[in-house]
């Protein structure tokens, strides 16, 4: 069902609850899904759930909607694994040509190389986070990178000066 351009499951029955699952936002992910979804480094990449796990008898497969992905998985088979369903598969009538089984890769994070590898290291196993951006060039030349916790800078050509953005104090955060 596309509701205002957002693809919502349909109202139908839910499963029971089952031994086992993990909440997430106050919804409930399937035993069988939860490896997947924590494969795909939880809702990171599946943003959140949109809704109870539900079982689509019309295509033989049980379904759980996310904000990014929908995870499913056959029924018909004792051995089925869960896999990630591409949308238009999920809204898809008898008329559709493509095949309904279809393995998506998975995505894997990658860890973003830093110019900055030297001044982390120093940190004496402090954790900055992920690094949200890879290392770039603000306006004044400046070589800088977005970490979860902390923004670094430095001279392009002086990156052993690189140096932690005081940001509480540019935010008048104290």
């Amino acid at each position: 069902v596309v509701l205002n351009g957002n693809l919502l499951p349909p109202a139908v029955l839910e499963l029971p609850p089952q031994q086992g699952e993990k909440l997430v936002n106050g919804f409930t992910i399937l035993p069988d899904f939860v490896p997947l979804y924590e494969q795909l480094y939880g809702a990171l990449f599946t943003g959140e759930p949109l809704g109870e796990a539900w079982v689509n008898y019309e295509k033989g497969r049980v379904e759980q909607y996310f904000a990014n992905v929908i995870i499913a998985q056959d029924m018909e088979s004792s051995e089925a694994r869960p896999y990630l369903l591409p949308a238009a598969y999920a809204v898809c009538d008898q008329h559709c040509n493509a095949p309904q089984a279809v393995e998506l890769p998975i995505p894997v994070r990658r860890s973003n190389g830093s110019p900055f590898s030297t001044l982390l290291s120093l940190a004496n196993g402090g954790d900055f986070g992920e690094p949200l951006t890879t290392a770039f060039y603000t306006e004044d030349g400046t070589l800088m990178q977005v970490y979860e916790a902390i923004v670094i800078a430095a001279p392009p050509d002086q990156i052993d000066d690189a140096h932690l953005l005081p940001l509480s104090e540019m935010m008048g955060m104290y």
